[in-house]
């Protein structure tokens, strides 16, 4: 379904005749196998036999008989999927089920306390949109820098934000971790595990869109320079044919 949303006339990647619209497609579908095992392994963490195992397993089969079920019907007129492929690259307007708060953790979520760190893929982000050559932030030009800082300043700051607000729901009086009472805490932990690994895979997701967007510019500038020199070959041509008709013109002009 993914593939016709992004054009394909036959349902695969390589029916995407667009190159760039065929990447986007493919970070579409990385970013949703990322979701997936951010699922999986929350959803086998508490597993403790074989029959624990086999319940989730047959929860998921469930889950994606739902799936195919509902895909299946979209694909019955797959002509109205092409061309929508642009509402599913705003990866920070997405919602999906792990985002919704959960009142249940495991135990092996009261052993580690989240760390609400800006991830790789959001800084090499920044880095890229702020023209660093090669995504590293002390390659940002230094006309950039300011900017650039700034950004980074806001992105720390908002994730910040997101942790106090984790804290508060889960029952902590001024947003610290630490203010969670200690029944709670189980359940805030694994949340804020699930929050921060989608977060990390919307990032990673954006990094890949921005840069398909850069190649697009890029090849679109080539193809405008391509054309521009075209033109202005045609026109040299143009101009010398001109003054070879134009001196016929005149040596004629000269015998009669």
């Amino acid at each position: 379904m993914l593939c016709y949303l992004f054009g394909s006339t036959d349902g695969t990647l390589r029916g995407i005749a667009n190159p760039f619209d065929r990447r986007r497609c493919e970070a579409r579908i990385e970013y949703e196998r990322g979701y997936a095992r951010i699922w999986q392994n929350d959803a086998t963490r508490s597993c403790e036999t074989a029959e624990d195992l086999e319940e989730q397993k047959r929860l998921a089969h469930l889950s994606f008989a739902t799936l195919r079920a509902s895909n299946a019907e979209l694909l019955k007129r797959p002509i109205l999927l092409r061309g929508r492929g642009r509402d599913f690259c705003e990866p920070f307007k997405d919602w999906m089920p792990l985002d919704d708060y959960d009142d249940v953790g495991f135990p092996s979520d009261l052993a580690t306390t989240p760390k609400f760190v800006l991830n790789d893929a959001r800084k090499e982000y920044l880095a890229v949109r702020w023209h660093s050559p090669d995504g590293t932030a002390r390659n940002v030009p230094d006309g950039y820098r300011s900017a650039f800082d700034e950004q980074m300043e806001y992105h720390t700051q908002a994730l910040e934000a997101n942790r106090e607000d984790i804290a508060k729901h889960y029952g902590s009086p001024y947003g610290s971790w630490r203010g969670i009472p200690q029944a709670r805490l189980a359940a805030a932990n694994r949340y804020a595990r699930l929050w921060l690994g989608r977060f990390e895979s919307r990032c990673e997701f954006e990094l890949a869109l921005l840069r398909v967007t850069i190649d697009e510019m890029d090849a679109e500038e080539l193809d405008r320079k391509a054309d521009e020199l075209i033109e202005s070959i045609e026109r040299q041509i143009e101009d010398v044919a001109q003054d070879i008709l134009q001196n016929i013109l005149d040596e004629q002009g000269a015998t009669s």
